[in-house]
């Protein structure tokens, strides 16, 4: 297959995997910009691969294009590490457990447990995190310069009344989050929804990934998330101590934090 024809390849089945009710030839077309003869046959040509099923001419993800997602994740050594120590954790705190990492430039989430005071809004599984607006974003920006980069630096979109967008505000943020290492997002991506990540630290002090809770905000007054807090740092720190980490001494406070946030 040509490379041109794989890159295409590869936007189709991303485009697929973002619409879980699927998409018609002519939708898949407009998107990609490409004619419907072209969008045809690639489509059939991703069908006979089982890679896209279609059905009632709607084309959707197909079973080895999900079985080769699961078996990527599967291979991801944090998320071996942290998925006993994470579903532990959701089965004691009841609410949605999120395990985040990074990849190259960007976070996603790549395992997580659904617990029985479950939030409705899903976020997929690889889905590109938000760094302003989403509680592991922050946590990585305050302890991160490549995400701080990205933050301070990147659009900002005001997602919901309570999003923080000025520069000024999210320094302050980052300087909370760095001293009380942890994260919250107070409604700022879906209103009324909270998030809470921590941090885990793997080998040579490197914050690898972030244990994320997501509840109600009627749900989690002051003491419920300073408990919250509590179950998750142990949580963290099981999992980095099983990746063989380390927790980095944070005792002096942002002003020993990477400069590029004063900047």
């Amino acid at each position: 297959m040509q490379a041109d024809r794989l890159g295409r390849a590869f936007l189709a089945l991303e485009l697929l995997a973002e619409a879980p009710h699927g998409l018609t030839i002519s939708e898949v077309s407009r998107t990609l910009d490409l004619p419907m003869s072209s969008t045809h046959d690639l489509l059939l040509a991703l069908a006979q691969l089982r890679l896209v099923d279609v059905s009632e001419s709607r084309y959707k993800i197909g079973p080895k294009a999900t079985a080769l997602s699961v078996k990527i994740l599967d291979g991801l050594e944090i998320r071996s590490a942290a998925r006993s120590h994470i579903l532990r954790l959701m089965l004691t705190i009841q609410e949605d457990v999120y395990l985040a990492v990074p990849s190259g430039n960007q976070l996603m989430y790549v395992d997580r447990y659904i617990g029985e005071r479950g939030v409705s809004v899903r976020i997929r599984l690889g889905e590109r995190l938000r760094l302003h607006s989403t509680a592991v974003g922050k946590l990585f920006a305050a302890y991160d310069d490549r995400f701080r980069r990205q933050l301070l630096e990147g659009s900002r979109a005001k997602l919901t009344p309570t999003t923080i967008t000025k520069k000024s505000d999210l320094l302050r943020e980052l300087d909370n989050i760095w001293k009380n290492h942890f994260s919250v997002s107070h409604g700022e991506s879906f209103t009324g929804v909270k998030g809470i990540a921590v941090p885990v630290w793997g080998v040579g002090q490197q914050l690898v990934a972030a244990v994320h809770v997501s509840s109600l905000e009627s749900l989690v007054d002051e003491p419920r998330l300073n408990e919250l807090v509590v179950e998750m740092n142990s949580t963290a720190a099981q999992i980095t101590h099983d990746l063989g980490g380390s927790l980095p001494d944070l005792s002096d406070g942002w002003s020993h934090a990477p400069q590029l946030a004063r900047r």
